[in-house]
């Protein structure tokens, strides 16, 4: 993969980097500036850490994503694989989390005012941002298929059905062939 391709994946990490991001400026502002078309503070935060500690520990969450994209970012461009053992363990906590969450707004929402706003909607949509990006940091980079890839495994898969059904002709050979050209291409191609 050369640099002018991009990765899904890596850009959906860098823009929940950015939400995450612009999130934390505007509690910032929030509390100083009070803008009239920003919600209150009140709304930002569900209050279980004072803001005080609050911050800090967005600043240092927003400096590791950032780490994070930036060395997912390089791996892409440099085509450079990594083992994929912890990648489906960090998928199933990103959807925990998500999952997690979704009960917290049911929760929330039930239990106090009608508004969702007032109800915590705010960190919530942020948490699931956050989950996105653990999800997507768990997602396994595939190698792109090429035109030409494809091209060639389509032929592959012409000339297999081709034969298979010269051999058996009573089976039926779009299977057969698919089976073997994917084998052959020794990646995975749509089915």
């Amino acid at each position: 993969m050369g640099a002018d391709q991009v990765s899904l994946r890596v850009a959906g990490l860098w823009i929940c980097l950015a939400l995450f991001l612009l999130r934390v400026i505007a509690q910032i502002e929030v509390l100083l500036v009070r803008p009239d078309w920003l919600p209150p503070m009140e709304a930002w935060y569900s209050g279980l850490l004072p803001y005080p500690v609050l911050l800090p520990l967005q600043i240092v969450l927003l400096m590791a994503m950032s780490i994070v994209a930036m060395r997912e970012t390089r791996l892409v461009l440099t085509n450079h694989r990594q083992p994929q053992r912890w990648h489906r363990a960090v998928r199933y906590f990103g959807y925990a989390y998500f999952a997690a969450m979704v009960l917290r707004l049911v929760v929330q929402a039930w239990r106090g005012p009608e508004d969702l706003l007032a109800a915590g909607a705010i960190p919530v949509v942020f948490h699931w941002v956050l989950a996105l990006f653990v999800v997507l940091l768990g997602r396994r980079e595939g190698s792109p298929l090429t035109a030409q890839d494809a091209m060639e495994a389509a032929a592959r898969m012409h000339r297999e059905t081709l034969h298979a059904q010269h051999e058996r002709p009573l089976e039926p050979a779009r299977p057969i062939a698919m089976d073997r050209a994917r084998r052959s291409a020794g990646r995975s191609l749509p089915r």
